[in-house]
């Protein structure tokens, strides 16, 4: 059987995934939310606390990629990271710093120590220094090219970590295996955006709703770069894929946190679990 190289992609923007998303009338919304009020596990996987662990209590969670192969969890957690500085990358631009400081921070802070033993094994460049260029740009109010070529250069950097393992990985990790993989952790998170009984549907918890929003945008890019081999393996089950995370799409009019949520908790977490058993036939 011949191997099936995921492609790799890269420049990945908001258009690319979900299509251009105003930010003009994002407010400054609550990033406080007990983890404590989040019991939304897909499948028995948590939330980011398998990311890193330690993020806002995160790390209290079971790892959500506890049941993966070693390259399959060190890709999705630098998948994980991209999902982050996204997100991050446009609350900045917006003008949003506050709101983006967590995104773009916590992968330097928070994240990088779980991938770096990972990445000296396989003899892969590590970029710390570059998170951390990207961190103290934030922190200086950088504007253009002053923010954007650390931002870039970040980017690069785990796209070619993320290369480097395909490329010398024998059976490289399924795109569809990866693409449910982060879809999951998005789950928790958009269920951790949740406050507790006493808000009934409201999303209390910017943080978490905006890292849901990141994570979504990798899996999808991860799908729509594999999209000539998915459609030759199941055209008919690759359409049912898209069309459910055309569903998941509306969950973010925009990173604001809206004031009622589009999706329930349980209902993301049903299209999750429906696009995890698709997805499973493209393993």
């Amino acid at each position: 059987m011949t191997t099936f190289r995921p492609k790799v992609w890269v420049g990945l923007t908001a258009s690319l995934a979900t299509g251009a998303i105003s930010l003009a009338a994002v407010q400054a919304a609550p990033t406080a939310g007990s983890m404590s009020h989040a019991p939304f596990l897909v499948a028995g996987i948590g939330g980011e606390g398998g990311e890193g662990g330690g993020e806002g209590g995160h790390g209290q969670m079971s790892d959500p990629l506890a049941g993966a192969r070693a390259d399959e969890a060190l890709e999705a957690r630098l998948i994980l990271m991209k999902g982050h500085l996204d997100v991050g990358h446009e609350l900045y631009v917006a003008g949003l710093v506050g709101d983006a400081s967590p995104h773009i921070s916590h992968p330097s802070t928070e994240l990088y120590g779980r991938v770096e033993p990972d990445l000296k094994t396989q003899g892969i460049p590590g970029f710390h220094d570059k998170l951390e260029a990207l961190r103290l740009a934030l922190e200086a109010k950088a504007t253009g090219v002053n923010f954007e070529t650390p931002y870039a250069a970040v980017v690069s950097a785990i796209n070619g970590a993320l290369s480097t393992i395909n490329a010398k990985d024998a059976t490289p990790p399924a795109p569809a295996r990866l693409a449910y993989l982060v879809l999951n952790v998005a789950a928790g998170e958009y269920g951790g955006a949740f406050g507790g009984a006493e808000d009934g549907e409201k999303i209390t918890a910017a943080v978490e709703y905006q890292d849901s929003l990141g994570f979504y945008r990798q899996a999808r890019a991860l799908i729509e770069a594999n999209t000539a081999a998915f459609v030759k393996r199941d055209a008919n089950a690759y359409g049912q894929v898209v069309t459910h995370l055309n569903l998941l799409k509306t969950t973010w009019p925009s990173a604001a946190v809206p004031k009622d949520a589009v999706l329930s908790a349980s209902r993301f977490q049903s299209e999750v679990l429906t696009l995890t058993g698709l997805l499973k036939g493209f393993e």
